[in-house]
């Protein structure tokens, strides 16, 4: 595979790479699904260059392009709202402008081993870090399903629909209307 032309004054650097789910669930009881997320679309490219880990990395910030434009945003995402969590070289320049914005003067990140984020080391801890991220977004993704199934059966079971608060409301009006 051929590397892609770099100018010669960019260092590139390793980097957390994911995609955005295509659908996530949303509403009481995630009920309904919503495409994306507000500012990036599904399956949209976000670099993830540091996270929170005094909250159990559960909050990442990422890097990516907008739905709407090609503008880059900075954004805090739940960690469950991504997927296919891999580690690439990050060549673009304003991409890399954005991590050493993010990361600072010290050192930050998901790495034990240095500011030498082009070495092997580094590549290794941000590998074990993605595939820890892949296995419990896979767990969480894996409990949306089953809930979304759950619900599937049980309004097929009862042959209506689960009752929301507009639904509530509704029969809460109409008892009332025939009550008089």
């Amino acid at each position: 595979m051929a590397q892609p032309a770099v100018p010669a004054d960019v260092q590139p650097i390793w980097c957390i790479v994911a995609n955005v789910v295509d659908e996530r669930p949303y509403g009481p009881g995630g009920l309904e699904q919503r495409s994306g997320l507000r500012l990036f679309r599904g399956r949209a490219k976000v670099f993830v260059p540091d996270g929170y880990a005094g909250m159990g990395y559960e909050t990442v910030r990422v890097i990516g392009h907008i739905r709407h434009g090609s503008r880059l945003a900075t954004v805090d995402v739940a960690t469950a709202f991504l997927t296919n969590w891999r580690v690439k070289l990050v060549y673009s320049p304003a991409i890399l402008a954005r991590i050493a914005e993010v990361q600072g003067n010290q050192h930050r990140g998901f790495s034990r081993h240095g500011t030498d984020r082009a070495g092997d080391m580094y590549r290794q801890d941000l590998e074990r870090a993605a595939a820890h991220f892949q296995q419990r977004t896979n767990d969480i993704h894996r409990q949306w399903e089953q809930r979304r199934t759950d619900i599937a059966a049980g309004v097929q079971a009862s042959g209506a629909r689960p009752a929301g608060r507009l639904a509530r409301l509704v029969a809460r009006l109409r008892a009332l209307l025939t009550v008089r």
